[in-house]
């Protein structure tokens, strides 16, 4: 019979506090390789808050990875994606929330399709930080083609060139 197959490995020295996980992306199918990450504040952090992700430098080339948060146990989730491609320790703004019990956020190496390159691209799983927050911030919005979001164009973001960095990307 099917049994799920661990694929997910720690790793010393590059992430936040010294240590993070890591695995290989996989399909929405392939449910004997999945595994979720979950992160739950201290029943005292409600409220607004921002939420960030700490990328670490090692581990982590997915451009895809879904980051789930829910604001509390029985609010609809909320999905924010982020390219973990930096190659470098980061954190990562995930938006403002309005927290309460119960909430939490949550990765897994479920990708849309990264997954299909060989056994996948890494995704990391490291520290998520609830930073209490103000008043409503402003919402901005800027779409446009690739010149305009800046790739290719200096200073430019290095982890939207996705060409030279994973196999399979071009």
């Amino acid at each position: 019979p099917d049994r799920p197959r661990v694929d997910l490995h720690q790793i010393g020295g590059s992430g936040y506090s010294g240590h993070f996980w890591f695995s290989h992306t996989v399909s929405q199918a392939n449910s004997l390789r999945r595994i979720t990450g979950t992160w739950s504040p201290p029943p005292t952090v409600v409220g607004r808050q921002h939420v960030y992700v700490h990328v670490p430098a090692l581990g982590a080339e997915s451009p895809q990875a879904t980051y789930v948060i829910k604001t509390s146990a029985n609010a609809p989730a909320t999905s924010r994606v982020v390219n973990q491609r930096w190659n470098a320790n980061t954190w990562i703004d995930l938006g403002v929330f309005d927290l309460s019990t119960g909430a939490s956020v949550a990765l897994s190496n479920v990708t849309p399709a990264d997954y299909q390159l060989e056994r996948g691209v890494d995704i990391a799983w490291d520290s998520v930080a609830f930073v209490p927050s103000g008043r409503r911030g402003m919402v901005y919005v800027a779409m446009g083609d690739s010149y305009q979001s800046g790739e290719g164009v200096t200073p430019y973001y290095s982890n939207s060139d996705v060409g030279g960095k994973t196999k399979g990307f071009t």
